[in-house]
C-alpha cells in the first residue's frame, strides 16, 4: 500500500485530533503495512479491526505522535518558569500538568528545577503514547536526551539521577514523585482534575498535529482547569498558529510569548490568527504569520524610511484577508499606483495573499522582490528564508535566516518600529525564530 486511505487518516483524527502532516504520513503508512503484514489481511480488513479493537487503535496513534524531546527543551521557557514561579516568591507550592509529556524529559526537567529551588512542585505528566509513557515509567534515557539547548540547567538532571556507562537512570524516588498518566486531549470525557486546579500547564508541540475546531476545543477545556490568572506554555513555534480565543489573553515577557487564563468574553472577536491555522508551514516552524498588520504602536525612531505606507490602505487589505476575501484584498492592491519606493510593501502584501492561497512559488517570487528592494524589509526576508526552506532550497534558507537574525538583532537592540505594521509578532519573536532555524538547519546539514 502507497498511501493511506482516508478512513485511516479521518479515524486518527477524530479519535486523537491528530491531523496528519505529509511529515507524519509516512511513519503511519509504514506501521499500517507492517499491521496489515502481522496479521496477513487486507487494508479493508485494517480498518475493521481498529474499529472493534481498542487496543489496535491505541497502537495505530502511538505512531501518529512519536516526536522528539529533550531535557530543558527551549531554555528560554524555563528561565520563564524559573523566574515567574521559583523565583517570584509568590509560591510555595504549585501545580503545574506537562501535558503531551511525550518520553518525560520535559516534566523531569521542571520537577528538578522546582526542586533546587526550593519549591513544592506537584507535577503531573500525561499523554495519548502509551509507549512513550513507558519509556518515562522506567525512567532510562541516553545522552541524547542531553542536549546544547538547555545546557545551563543539566547539573539539575544530575542531582534526580544517576550516570550508567550507558546513560541516565532517574532515581525512583524523585520519579515516583510525579504523577503519570495516560490522557488523550481529545476525549469526550471530561479531563479527570478539578475545575481551576493548576497554575501552570505546560503543552508543547502538540498543538502543531491538531485542526482548527480540535484546537479551540482542547484550548476551551484546558482554560476550565487553570486557576485564575493561570497561564497555558506552548513552544515558541506554535504560539503564532494558535487561534485567538476569549479564554486567553496572548502575553509577551521579554522573548517568551504564553497564553493567559481570561474571564471569556460574550462574543470572539475574528482575527487574522484564525486564517494561519489554514496555511500550515509543513516543515520545521508551522504557520509562520508574516501578517499585514493595521496599527502601529509606540514612538517611530529617527531612522523610519521617509516614504512611509499607508497603513489605513494596508488596514483595509488585512480586513480582507482575515474574512477570507483573498480576490477582494487582489483587487485593492491592483487599483492602487504605487510610488516606486512603496513597490516593497505591494510586493510583499501580494506574497502573503499568495502564501495563505497556498500559491507558494509565487509567493516566493514576490518576498523576493520585496526584499531585493529593500534589504532592511525584514518581514520580506523571513518569509522569504521560510519559502527557500518549503521549497527544499536549503543553503539559501539557511544564509536567508542568518542574513534575517543580523537585521533583526540590530532591529531589535535600536528599538525601531518602522516594518513593526507589518507582522502581527514583534521582531524580537522573530529574532527568535531565525535563531532556532538556523540551528536546526545547520545540525540538518552537519554543519
Amino acid at each position: 500500500m502507497n498511501r493511506l486511505p482516508d478512513y485511516i487518516k479521518d479515524k486518527i483524527e477524530k479519535t486523537g485530533g491528530i491531523v496528519l502532516t505529509e511529515e507524519l504520513e509516512p511513519a503511519v503508512l509504514e506501521f499500517v503495512n507492517s499491521r496489515t503484514a502481522h496479521y496477513g489481511t487486507s487494508i479493508e480488513s485494517y480498518c475493521n479491526i481498529i474499529e472493534t479493537n481498542p487496543s489496535e487503535l491505541e497502537k495505530l496513534l502511538n505512531a501518529a505522535t512519536v516526536k522528539e524531546t529533550y531535557f530543558f527543551r527551549e531554555e528560554c521557557q524555563f528561565d520563564f518558569i524559573n523566574k515567574t514561579y521559583f523565583k517570584s516568591g509568590k509560591y510555595s507550592d504549585i501545580k503545574i500538568w506537562c501535558a503531551g509529556c511525550s518520553t518525560g524529559e520535559e516534566a523531569l526537567s521542571v520537577y528538578a528545577l522546582a526542586k533546587y529551588s526550593g519549591v513544592k512542585a506537584e507535577v503531573t505528566a500525561s499523554d495519548i503514547n502509551a509507549r512513550s509513557l513507558e519509556v518515562f515509567r522506567k525512567g532510562f534515557y541516553s545522552d541524547n536526551s542531553l542536549r546544547a539547548d538547555g545546557q545551563k540547567f543539566h547539573s539539575l538532571i544530575n542531582d534526580i539521577s544517576e550516570k550508567t556507562e550507558k546513560g541516565i537512570q532517574i532515581k525512583s524516588s524523585d520519579l515516583s514523585s510525579i504523577r503519570i498518566c495516560n490522557i488523550n486531549l481529545k476525549t469526550n470525557a471530561p479531563y479527570p482534575f478539578v475545575f481551576s486546579y493548576f497554575d501552570l500547564i505546560i503543552l508543547r508541540n502538540v498543538f502543531i498535529y491538531f485542526s482548527k475546531e480540535t484546537m479551540a476545543d482542547v484550548l476551551k477545556r484546558l482554560h476550565s482547569v487553570l486557576k485564575k490568572d493561570g497561564i497555558l506554555l506552548l513552544s515558541i513555534n506554535e504560539i503564532a498558529s494558535i487561534p485567538n480565543t476569549p479564554y486567553f489573553d496572548k502575553v509577551k515577557d521579554g522573548s517568551v510569548y504564553y497564553l493567559k487564563k481570561a474571564e471569556p468574553k460574550a462574543k470572539e472577536n475574528p482575527s487574522i490568527i484564525n486564517m494561519l491555522s489554514k496555511a500550515k508551514d509543513k516543515l520545521q516552524v508551522q504557520n509562520i504569520p508574516g501578517i499585514l498588520k493595521n496599527a502601529v504602536s509606540g514612538t517611530k525612531p529617527a531612522s523610519e524610511p521617509a516614504c512611509k505606507a499607508d497603513k489605513k490602505f494596508y488596514a483595509r487589505i488585512m480586513t480582507c484577508i482575515s474574512k477570507g476575501k483573498y480576490p477582494e484584498a487582489q483587487e485593492l492592491l491592483s487599483s492602487r499606483t504605487y510610488r516606486p519606493c512603496e513597490l516593497e510593501y505591494k510586493y510583499f502584501a501580494q506574497g502573503f495573499i499568495q502564501h495563505l492561497q497556498k500559491n507558494y512559488k509565487d509567493a516566493e517570487i514576490n518576498f523576493y522582490k520585496a526584499f531585493s528592494l529593500n534589504p532592511e524589509l525584514w518581514p520580506a526576508s523571513v518569509m522569504l528564508a521560510f519559502a527557500y526552506k518549503r521549497a527544499g532550497k536549503t543553503e539559501k534558507s539557511l544564509d536567508l535566516f542568518k542574513q534575517s537574525f543580523i537585521i533583526l538583532d540590530e532591529y531589535v537592540k535600536s528599538a525601531k518600529t518602522c516594518y513593526n505594521f507589518m507582522m502581527d509578532f514583534d521582531p524580537a519573536y522573530f529574532l527568535e525564530i531565525c535563531r532556532k532555524n538556523i540551528d536546526g538547519i545547520s545540525k540538518a546539514c552537519g554543519e
